[in-house]
């Protein structure tokens, strides 16, 4: 009957890790605003580093009953998990420390070991979360390399508008769409349920709750009836804060589903109804302005426009076309 305790505290691990958090960088901020042989914010601070360590023990403790109860495998936590222990631990050290000195800001120096374990600790939880290269996918593409990141494979599903009939229906079709929604959760590096959706072979193996397609049912695989699932629902897919499929993604999953999930299916024989790929052909932007290239307009061309009020100015920068406008009061001053 209390079987749902320990489920429900791992839930809580997302609140109680963020206060610990708080009060341990608010400690440490106490300590850069001390002055020499001030002992002014000293109690404050070593009741921050003694909240702020025991809340961490708390977040460690959820945490570790979240990835019990989750889903996650061990490979996707150890290294959060033990950092956590471990950021845990230069609280409490800190905080003996703060007991045995009269003046804090001799622990300044020091104490920044503390903000790189949190930052550390805190980017390996925000990988969990949301995915590999969470920080880094927002980034221009030789930035996320600086980084240490690689350009984002979850391209969004796009079509050709024409010769789309003879695309192989999973791979440019089905692939995309799981990359797009559920990359960040079942990817090779962050298993969650022991599920990978990133490639034929670990969509075929399933995961720790048996295969995601059912070849008794195509159409009551895990694959797309979690997804179907009402937003609220305790078991849809993705979870509610993540990018949530197209209706017309979940027509073409559902459409594949309905041929026995072929892996050698192309698209057109499969037949589509149109609107369901419409949103995601691939269509030639207009340009606002005309690209045509032409010769620059003289300077002392330019130069008289503005002696008669004229404002003269390229659209764009690089461009030989001009955007010119009178300024009336200007005009009606000069006559």
């Amino acid at each position: 009957m209390l079987s749902f305790i320990f489920p429900l505290l791992g839930r809580f691990h997302p609140i109680l890790v963020h206060l610990p958090i708080g009060i341990l960088v608010f400690g440490v901020l106490l300590i850069f605003l001390s002055k020499k042989q001030d002992k002014t914010f000293l109690p404050a601070i070593q009741l921050a580093f003694l909240l702020g360590s025991i809340g961490g023990v708390l977040a460690c403790i959820s945490g570790f009953l979240q990835y019990q109860f989750e889903g996650f495998s061990w490979d996707t936590v150890q290294f959060h998990l033990i950092f956590g222990v471990l950021t845990t631990v230069a609280g409490f050290f800190f905080y003996g420390k703060s007991k045995k000195t009269s003046d804090p800001s001799t622990l300044k120096w020091s104490s920044t070991v503390l903000i790189g374990a949190l930052l550390f600790t805190g980017h390996l939880g925000g990988t969990i979360t949301h995915g590999e290269g969470y920080f880094t996918e927002v980034m221009p593409e030789n930035l996320q390399s600086l980084f240490g990141g690689a350009p984002s494979s979850a391209a969004p599903l796009t079509l050709p508008e024409v010769g789309w009939e003879e695309l192989a229906y999973y791979e440019e079709v089905v692939q995309p769409i799981l990359n797009s929604n559920c990359q960040s959760c079942h990817n090779p590096r962050n298993k969650k349920g022991g599920l990978d959706l990133s490639s034929k072979e670990a969509l075929l193996a399933g995961g720790e709750n048996g295969p995601v397609i059912d070849p008794h049912g195509y159409l009551k695989s895990h694959l797309i009836s979690r997804m179907e699932l009402p937003l609220d629902h305790e078991d849809h897919m993705p979870p509610s804060e993540k990018r949530q499929p197209k209706k017309e993604e979940l027509q073409l999953l559902r459409l594949w589903l309905e041929n026995e999930a072929s892996f050698d299916l192309k698209l057109g024989a499969a037949k589509p109804e149109k609107k369901w790929l419409e949103p995601f052909f691939q269509r030639e932007e207009i340009a606002f302005y005309p690209t045509v290239t032409l010769s620059p307009i003289a300077e002392d061309t330019i130069a008289q426009l503005r002696k008669k009020g004229f404002y003269v100015e390229p659209i764009a920068q690089g461009s030989s076309l001009l955007k010119v406008t009178i300024s009336f009061l200007k005009y009606t001053l000069s006559k």
